[in-house]
Parts: structure tokens; sequence; C-alpha cells
């Protein structure tokens, strides 16, 4: 960066010093030596201050690395927080199963797959949390971005119903292709025969 009698400069921008009003495009047109002829000197731009989570580390060593915090004690916490968000998904269904055991109606499909999809989520987290050895590598899983959990059950029915239509599309598009491809097969045997024929 440039600086001038204790002010920073900025291309583009007028400004004046010991009396003198240069224009908004001097900086652009003069040289290196005509801004130190003025007193303007060259200064390396602030180095930003390091920042870190500080949920997870208590910031940076001296050799740069960082200070994370303990890993049993970061571990059994993203254990605990994947088991209360699962938690509170199953609970407003929760009924669901109360009523099957008091009054034997049935849990509805939906609800169901729901449930069970919540608990898998939750079992495969918690596999990936077992799977570390580190803070640092709890840190980059904990948002778990590949093993999202459903938020609603209309929502997880759509993603199940838009997923089933996907398959269908594919088996489909399978089957023509395959049916095309049996009478291309057949129309070129019957052609040979014909061609057999004739001789």
């Amino acid at each position: 960066m440039l600086l001038l009698d204790g002010k920073r400069l900025t291309y583009g921008k007028a400004f004046s010093s010991r009396g003198v009003s240069y224009p908004a495009n001097w900086l652009s047109l003069t040289t290196r030596a005509d801004h130190e002829s003025i007193g303007i000197a060259y200064v390396d731009d602030p180095v930003p201050p390091q920042t870190w989570d500080q949920e997870w580390s208590w910031g940076y060593l001296d050799n740069g690395s960082l200070n994370w915090k303990d890993f049993d004690q970061k571990k059994a916490q993203l254990i605990g927080d994947n088991n209360t968000m699962a938690d509170i998904l199953l609970a407003p269904t929760d009924y669901t199963v109360i009523r099957k055991y008091e009054k034997g109606t049935a849990i509805p499909a939906d609800t169901s797959s729901f449930r069970d999809e919540v608990r898998r989520v939750n079992n495969a987290r918690e596999a990936a949390i077992n799977g570390t050895s580190t803070t640092e590598e709890l840190y980059n899983i904990r948002l778990f971005a590949d093993l999202p959990y459903p938020n609603t059950i209309a929502e997880w029915a759509a993603t199940r119903a838009a997923a089933a239509a996907a398959a269908a599309e594919s088996s489909s598009e399978s089957s023509s292709e395959s049916s095309s491809e049996s009478s291309s097969e057949s129309s070129s045997e019957s052609s040979s025969e014909s061609s057999e024929s004739a001789e």
C-alpha cells in the first residue's frame, strides 16, 4: 500500500500534501520514483489477524498449527448433539409408536419410513464420529454434509417419491433401449435370411 503523511493513498482518488493538490489519476500516470520524490512510501499490506473456531480450538501455536481442544470431550459433545437432533426429529411421532402398542393402530407407512431414516442417519453419523482419532478430524466431519437428516415426514415422502420416479424413468429408458436393440437385431437377421433365400 502507499502511505503519504501517515495516510493511505488510493488509486483513482485525489489527494493533497504540503499544500499541493494531486488529481485522481496522478498515481496511475506517474512512476514509483515520482511517488517517492514527494514522500510516498511503499509499505506491505498488513497481515490480517488469524482467526479460528473458538468452539473447537484454543488458537494457534508458535509453529502455526491450531491448538485443538480435547478429543474425548469434543467427541462426546458431537455424539450428544447428534442424538439430541435425532430425538427432536423423532419426538413428534413418538405417539404413533405408543398408540400402536396400546391400541394396535398401525403406524402410517410414511411415518415409519421417516423414523427409520432418522435412525439410519443417526447410526451412520455416530459411526463416522467413532472413526476419528483427532479433534481436527471431528471438526472436518462435524457438518455431516453427506449425511443430512430428513426434516419432516412430508419432505422425506417427497424425496422418496422423486427417487422412485427417477428409478422408474431410468428403468423405462433401459427397457426401451433394449427393445430397440432387439428390434434392430431381429430386422438385421430377417434381412440376412431374405438375402440367403434370394441366392
